[in-house]
């Protein structure tokens, strides 16, 4: 009686049991029971275990499945910033919280296939046993169940196969009747129409579901496993499972559907969404009269639709989703998506207008007012109303909760309003509060950062012209007016004190929020121009957030700075408060102190750093100088607004006539423009202007004479070759030969560029000599004549370790040992660019220093691997070795080449790698090359944050430009970024034809052989032929 009350329960029916229908649904739930597809059990037998196994463990087993699931779409929360999953159970986060609910059904399943081997709801039981692996995030095990139900239950349960496996006999068994033909597959059926034409219509033979009839849980198992190996990223065996499912004959008819939604999942999550458009709308069609179930599939459709920029199809698909009774969040978005996709379009603005106020009014919309607000914004902004667009924005900034997503999104929309219209200021206080809303990990968070720092430099020069404008203004006021202002500045002050501490008292919050909005509104009238410092509300707004980022939000108190109020004891602060000066307290406050330890009065407080004298005067301008200037190079260079930095280098010569950056200035106005403004008349005044007050500068020269750089790069490459020459001797031991071309170096170069390092070597030669008296009154006189900061410091070294060395004082040249020991050094085969550091180019202090052949053995050891030079100085002990940081570079000896035009380049895959573009045709201007470097700049952030990249153009010859983007760490990093830089060169190298460039990575050391040989078309068959055979 039990059972048959459960399976009216299943079937939601209501019986009065009477005993003749008792005996009739015996029958035929017996006779039911018998009617399974494959399985020839003895109907007694098949009766049993049928009943048995599925009204007591499947039942309970699948009911705790149908709880666990709905708990798992109750809690699901979807990101509607992104397509959202075609299922609500696939995200492993939430669904591996119902682990002890899926353990559960695994072992209900588990016993009663052990316990009722030939029923025919084995293979469900297994189907639940993979659905829960499934919802543990095992994938791997689901995938596995899930096959072997296909596999091992194609047609159902077989008693006979069963059998077999269990090695037990089967004389019981019902014969098998012969096998027939397919009766699955598709038939054709030929109609003759009444004009004599004939009409061709495949029949879909495949099975279905059938009343009282046990149907194989195959077809469902095969969807689980499309579902199973998406969620382990195994995409391309989901994609073929899919494609076996559509073309098996006995996958049924009545899971099309489910394997329809399981196909748009799989291409949704590759982000495929081109493709999960077709089975989305297959699906949607076969749901018509099922709204509820059609609502999720409806908005995935929409949103691909939107995604792929079908927007008239997506505000359909949304407003077919409402029409399905969607939770409130999905009926939301909707909404708001319809409204976003009206904006973007341009129609019905105003309807679209009175719906999100209308929403705005409503009481359950209070957690999305942020978004609303936005919108709003968003369609103010479109129709060009900037003020109500602004309005809106603040407003979602001041109805944000908890969505910190759009908090950043809205912080964002303003920045970028901001920097439209050039409020640079305004701008990097939205960027700094959309930075701390914005999570890390975001791919926008990188390029944000980048341009507030940049803004940051320009912000804090702009702070600097308003401060030394304002201190400047009260210098200039007579007494009385200095005298006037200052009382009312210390009187506002008072007022402003007494109202925050009337707030504190009566236990008012501060509003940060309405600060901020202050701030952008004072950065909004910020200017270059002269502003009161004191009432200039953009640098209090700046100090503001700087002492809210380091102190928080202090109670205003006395001591507040301090950790223990009780302690009076002044102690060392943090490095940043390092140079703060001490304080003291003049009636509870703090107060500044004069030289001789008073305290300052507050009149003298607030003039303080005003400038009224003449040497403060002076001092305030040359800052004014370089806040303009850096200012301008900002515009000009971060940017590109090349008309206000034009403005701002003028507005400097203006203000400052004859100033210390007057020829720069001169210069950028004149590349400004000449390149970029297209004003070529007044490139030739700036030109003139050059000519005429700079006549003997390079800029000068580069102007008269369009060959002036390639002429002073070659003569650049002339002197560091000969000093690399006679560097080269000094370190072979060829000292005669290295000191005649240190003495001809004079005569040879005028001016001697490299005077300093050849003064030096000389030295280091006489070293070599074991003169040591020369040797150090030569270093003496190094230190006291030499202007090269760097060479005085290496003479300084060389004296210090001199002095603290263990050897004789004794000069070898004057008194000759009886045998010399000295081992000379190998000869070093090249040397990496040897002006450009002159501590590269310099031996160890040790081997500078004269040697005591009697004492002591200097032996010079050479380390192929690290490509440095190590010298030891021990008595008779030579294991251990001390390497100088300042040692001479030396290389490998290159090895044997095949062509002999190549052979100066040598091949290091382990070292470190430029990637270079070499822009073959001289007819490519810097202006190209600046917006190449531009664009490569932006695509390191956006790719290779991580690496921190720097992309900069140089000059190789007059013929040849380069962009060099540096440092890889090996051949294979290098590799790998010119595979992504090629993917994308189009974007990044716009205007310039792939014939007149090629990419190529460069060890430094090959770089440093480019730049002295010129010989971009050698590297170039080196390259081929080692890095790209």
């Amino acid at each position: 009686m039990l059972f048959l009350r459960l399976i009216a329960a299943d079937l939601k029916v209501k019986f009065s049991f009477s005993p003749y229908s008792i005996f009739v649904i015996v029958v035929l739930l017996l006779a039911a029971q018998s009617c399974s597809t494959t399985n020839h059990a003895p109907i007694h037998k098949q009766a049993y275990h049928d009943i048995t196994s599925r009204y007591n463990a499947y039942y309970n087993a699948s009911e705790k499945w149908k709880a666990t699931i709905k708990n798992i779409e109750t809690n699901h929360k979807d990101d509607y910033r992104e397509v959202i999953p075609v299922f609500p159970y696939t995200n492993s986060k939430e669904t591996s919280a119902f682990g002890s609910d899926a353990d559960d059904i695994v072992k209900r399943s588990t016993g009663a296939i052990q316990l009722h081997p030939y029923s025919n709801w084995s293979d469900d039981h297994f189907l639940l046993i993979g659905k829960s692996y499934y919802l543990k995030g095992d994938y791997e095990k689901a995938a596995q169940t899930f096959k072997y139900i296909s596999t091992k239950y194609k047609d159902g349960v077989d008693y006979i196969a069963i059998q077999k496996d269990r090695g037990k006999k089967y004389s019981d068994v019902v014969k098998k009747k012969k096998k027939k033909k397919d009766p699955n597959k598709p038939t054709l059926k030929v109609t003759k129409n009444k004009d004599g034409t004939k009409t061709t219509e495949v029949i879909d033979n495949r099975p279905k579901r059938k009343l009282l009839i046990h149907d194989p849980a195959r077809s469902e198992a095969i969807v689980w496993l499309v579902k199973a190996l998406t969620a382990a990223k195994q995409f391309s065996d989901a994609e073929a499972v899919v494609a076996y499912a559509q073309s098996d004959n006995k996958f049924y008819q009545d899971y099309d559907k489910e394997l329809l939604l399981a196909e748009a999942d799989l291409y949704v999550k590759q982000g495929r969404y081109n493709s999960a458009i077709a089975p989305l709308e297959k699906v949607v069609g076969l749901l018509k009269k099922k709204p509820r179930a059609r609502t999720r599939p409806t908005f995935v459709l929409a949103q691909c639709y939107e995604v792929t920029g079908n927007y008239s199809g997506a505000a359909r698909g949304y407003k077919n989703a409402l029409k399905g009774r969607p939770n409130y969040d999905m009926e939301f978005y909707a909404k708001i998506k319809r409204a976003n996709l009206g904006r973007r379009s341009g129609s019905g603005s105003s309807e679209i207008k009175s719906l999100l106020l209308k929403m705005s009014r409503d009481g359950k919309n209070k957690e999305y007012l942020d978004q609303i607000y936005y919108e709003l914004g968003e369609i103010s902004y479109s129709e060009s109303d900037k003020l109500s667009a602004r309005k809106y924005f603040r407003k979602s900034v001041q109805a944000s909760t908890s969505n910190k997503e759009q908090l950043a999104q809205t912080y964002l929309r303003l920045a970028e309003i901001d920097f439209e219209e050039e409020q640079y200021a305004a701008a990097k206080y939205n960027y700094d509060s959309c930075l701390q809303a914005m999570s890390k990990d975001d791919k926008r968070y990188t390029p944000i950062d980048f341009k507030d720092k940049m803004l940051s430099r320009l912000v804090e020069n702009l702070n600097i012209i308003h401060v030394e404008d304002s201190l400047q203004k009260i210098a200039h006021m007579s007494e009385g007016e200095r005298e006037k202002f200052v009382k009312k500045v210390i009187s506002d002050r008072q007022d402003a004190e007494f109202k925050k501490q009337d707030e504190k008292d009566k236990g008012a919050v501060p509003n940060t929020l309405n600060n901020n909005n202050n701030n952008q509104n004072a950065a909004n009238n910020s200017s270059s121009g002269s502003t009161w410092y004191f009432y200039n509300a953009t640098s209090r707004a700046q100090g503001y957030t700087e002492f809210i980022k380091k102190w928080g939000d202090r109670k205003y108190e006395e001591n507040w700075r301090r950790k223990d109020k009780t302690s009076t004891t002044i102690t060392d602060e943090t490095a940043d408060n390092s140079t703060e000066k001490k304080d003291t307290t003049v009636d509870g406050k703090n107060a500044a102190l004069t030289k001789d330890g008073k305290p300052l009065s507050e009149e003298d407080q607030v003039l303080q750093g005003v400038p009224l004298t003449a040497e403060a005067m002076q001092k305030s301008n040359e800052n004014l100088i370089l806040a303009y200037y850096n200012l301008a190079i900002i515009y000009k260079d971060d940017l590109q607004n090349y008309r206000k930095s034009l403005r701002t280098f003028e507005e400097l010569n203006t203000r400052f006539g004859k100033h210390r950056f007057l020829l720069e200035d001169y210069y950028h106005c004149y590349l400004l423009c000449k390149d970029y403004l297209n004003n070529q008349s007044k490139a030739e005044d700036y030109k003139a202007k050059i000519l005429a007050e700079f006549p003997n500068s390079k800029i000068a020269a580069v102007l008269r004479d369009a060959n002036f750089l390639a002429q002073e790069t070659e003569r650049e490459n002339a002197i560091n070759n000969y000093y690399a020459s006679a560097y080269n001797d000094y370190v072979s031991g060829a000292l005669d030969s290295a000191s005649e071309k240190v003495l001809y170096s004079n005569v040879r170069f005028n001016p001697n560029t490299l005077q300093p390092k050849f003064d030096l070597l000389k030295v280091l030669i006489l070293a070599k000599q074991n003169r040591l008296d020369d040797y150090v009154q030569g270093l003496h006189k190094l230190v006291a004549t030499t202007k090269d900061a760097d060479i005085k410091k290496a003479a300084e070294d060389l004296l210090e370790a001199l002095n603290k060395s263990g050897l004789p004082m004794i000069d070898l040249s004057k008194n000759p040992p009886p045998v010399d020991t000295v081992t000379k050094a190998a000869t070093a085969n090249s040397i990496a660019n040897p002006a450009a550091n002159v501590v590269s180019n310099m031996p160890t202090t040790n081997s500078a220093l004269p040697q005591d052949s009697a004492n002591k053995t200097a032996v010079v050891a050479t380390n192929t691997n690290s490509k440095q030079q190590a010298v030891t100085t021990s008595t008779g002990d030579t294991s251990k070795v001390k390497t100088n940081e300042i040692v001479a570079k030396t290389t490998t000896p290159p090895r044997p080449k095949i062509d002999t035009v190549i052979s100066n380049f040598t091949y290091h895959a382990d070292a470190p790698h430029l990637v270079m573009v070499f822009f073959k045709d001289a007819t490519i201007s810097q202006t190209q090359i600046y917006g190449a470097v531009n664009a490569i700049t932006l695509f390191d952030i956006q790719n290779f944050a991580s690496d921190r990249l720097t992309a900069k153009s140089v000059l190789l010859d007059a013929n040849t430009k380069l962009i060099s983007v540096r440092q890889f760490k090996n051949k294979d990093t290098a590799g790998e970024y010119i595979k992504a830089f090629e993917t994308h060169k189009t974007e990044l190298l716009k205007d310039i034809d792939a014939s007149k460039y090629f990419i190529a990575s460069v060890s430094f050391e090959n770089f440093s052989k480019l730049l002295t040989e010129k010989k971009s078309d050698v590297y170039e068959q080196f390259y081929l032929w080692k890095y790209n055979p």
